[in-house]
């Protein structure tokens, strides 16, 4: 684990409302291997050197050659170690109240991240291979996901063990902030059908009624047409 970097934007999806929970760096057994070549070659350059300063002592531009074919190689010997150095530390685990991000550094220039949405965590397992990781207390976490995606693979982190369970109480607690959520939004939906359907039953009693007090009206009028009638008892009369 490594400490988080408040207000820092980890990957370049990242929400701005994305809060990051966890940031995972591999153990530091994983570096020994890419410093022990530069390990080597730091002591092979300080015996040559000792060895050179011993045979050629009254020498000076032999010393004085040597000291520069040495330092030149220290330097890239130097430069070398800091890439390799750079390139694991870069390798990361992002975990966030969403998503679980894995950043792969691939070299000093390019990398690959992959995105794993929370609801679409199956199952959690943590394995440690042998007395080393045993002892040293690192290994591998396996994410098995939902569908024919590839399972997201953390090797060789410390505490495998504690992460896996971290991973599965952040998805626990998503999916039941996600279930509130949809069960407030069906509420407001359903709300809103109510308010709908009684702003239409009001629209329509208002028609009614209004329909209603305008009726007698109709009535009268109507009724009032036979006495402006011609009436048919009077006699008719000739010109």
């Amino acid at each position: 684990m490594t400490g988080i970097i408040k207000g820092h934007k980890y990957f370049e999806t990242q929400e701005p409302n994305e809060n990051v929970l966890k940031v995972v760096r591999r153990h530091w057994v994983v570096y020994l291997p890419s410093m022990a070549v530069p390990a080597v070659a730091y002591l092979a350059s300080i015996l040559l050197f000792l060895y050179v300063a011993g045979t050629f002592s009254g020498n000076e531009f032999i010393k004085g050659l040597v000291t520069i074919i040495v330092s030149v190689f220290l330097l890239f010997v130097t430069l070398f170690a800091y890439i390799n150095w750079l390139i694991n530390y870069l390798k990361i685990q992002v975990i966030t109240d969403a998503h679980i991000v894995d950043i792969d550094q691939l070299n000093l220039f390019s990398r690959k991240i992959s995105e794993l949405d929370l609801e679409e965590i199956q199952d959690i397992s943590a394995t440690k291979k042998g007395v080393l990781q045993d002892f040293l207390n690192y290994g591998d976490v396996v994410i098995q996901t939902a569908g024919e995606r590839e399972n997201f693979i953390f090797d060789k982190i410390p505490e495998p063990d504690q992460l896996a369970r971290d991973v599965m109480l952040i998805r626990d607690q998503y999916n039941k902030n996600k279930r509130g959520f949809d069960l407030t939004m069906s509420n407001r939906i359903d709300g809103q059908k109510e308010d709908a359907t009684s702003t239409l039953q009001n629209y329509f009693l208002n028609q009614n009624n209004v329909n209603q007090t305008q009726s007698p009206s109709q009535d009268v009028e109507y009724n009032a047409q036979p006495s402006a009638s011609v009436n048919s008892n009077q006699p008719f009369e000739q010109n």
